[in-house]
């Protein structure tokens, strides 16, 4: 699952 983090980046794994 995509999540779009602070960074301004999207991830696709687990951000803590």
């Amino acid at each position: 699952v995509s999540v779009f983090t602070v960074k301004g980046r999207w991830q696709t794994a687990c951000v803590t």
